[in-house]
């Protein structure tokens, strides 16, 4: 019965999870309102997340003045609808880790003993349940401080997403935990810390790989690391009130990042060698998944971040429907902190073997 009711548990999530993406995709998130300097409405809208940032609004349109002329830090809610994109991340993640707790619901596998579907399902639930609250609290606050020059109100998605997320949250906490003994296995332990270690430095490496092409800011494609390291050339006249801020911390948060990826590496490192040796590296195996989860969280703070100063140089990802500011390798890039987590849940980490 016990397994039955987490099959129904799982099948949930995977639903949950497939409704949270269509809806922060395609489900209008605000009604937005525009004005020019003599209070004619130069745009009238509701958008999805979709329409916003393929059409650029506030690129594309007579907006474009209000965006970086108008009093008020207008940028801060274009990165409040554009943070509508890691709910989609999340939702995916949370879908696929539901469909392979289904998949392997006979098997006895020690990933499922470490809860990875849990964890990643009640992860992402927090991480749409932060976007959307920030999405209604960010959309009242600019329209409070723009003087009236745009108006920005919360649509439909900010609520039934915000439900959504929250659903999935509950539905991580009741699934509960497969109890049965882990076995320690030298080949399966030294994989986990292995790819743990190998995906970390990955992520880590993705940082100083060009992810924006040459229309975003210098004219050639650069990466984060180049985006954080100049920011602090760019006038801040130039810039949206208060904007610098975004990509004046963007630097701080890569580096924020690595310190838990150290610590994935140099424990994977040693788990690696221990359990080759036939030693046990169970010490070793709660460390490496706390710290990736760590590294996770992290990152996503960086994406937050990156996410900011694009709405501060650019107000969208893309320039127009056809351009995008970021390279093709940017959309998968961003499933990469996520890969340090599932491998550091197939390594054994019992109090004590059996």
């Amino acid at each position: 019965m016990k397994d039955k009711k987490r099959f129904i548990i799982f099948l949930m999530i995977a639903l949950v999870s497939v409704a949270l993406v269509l809806t922060a995709l395609f489900v209008p998130v605000v009604h937005l309102i525009a004005k020019d300097n003599n209070q004619n409405i130069v745009f009238d809208g509701t958008v999805n997340i979709v329409d916003y940032t393929k059409k650029a609004v506030f690129l594309n349109t007579e907006a474009f003045d209000v965006y970086f002329d108008a009093a008020g830090p207008i940028w801060i809610a274009a990165t409040a609808v554009m943070l509508n994109f890691l709910v989609v991340v999340a939702g995916i993640v949370a879908f696929f880790a539901a469909i392979f707790e289904l998949a392997t619901s006979r098997l006895d596998l020690v990933s499922k003993q470490n809860t990875l579907a849990k964890k990643l399902a009640i992860f992402s639930g927090i991480v749409g349940t932060f976007v959307f609250v920030v999405n209604i609290v960010s959309f009242l606050i600019t329209t409070a401080m723009a003087n009236g020059y745009v108006e920005f109100y919360p649509a439909l998605e900010c609520f039934l997403g915000l439900a959504f997320s929250v659903v999935l949250v509950v539905l991580g906490l009741l699934c509960g935990k497969k109890q049965y003994p882990q076995k320690s296995n030298k080949l399966r332990d030294a994989l986990g810390f292995l790819f743990s270690a190998l995906f970390v430095l990955l992520a880590t490496a993705l940082l100083f790989v060009p992810q924006f092409n040459e229309y975003f800011m210098y004219g050639k494609p650069i990466s984060f690391w180049t985006l954080g390291k100049q920011a602090t050339i760019i006038p801040t006249e130039n810039l949206p009130i208060g904007g610098d801020y975004a990509l004046g911390i963007f630097q701080w948060s890569m580096m924020a990042a690595m310190v838990p990826a150290a610590f994935v590496l140099v424990y994977s490192t040693i788990g690696f060698v221990l359990s080759l040796c036939g030693k046990n590296a169970n010490w070793l195996a709660k460390r490496i998944k706390r710290w990736s989860l760590a590294f996770l969280v992290l990152y996503l703070v960086l994406y937050i971040l990156m996410l900011a100063s694009v709405s501060v140089v650019s107000t969208s990802l893309f320039l127009n429907e056809k351009i995008s500011v970021m390279l093709p390798i940017a959309y998968f890039a961003v499933f990469a902190p996520f890969l340090p987590v599932v491998f550091s849940s197939i390594v054994a980490s019992n109090k004590k073997d059996r």
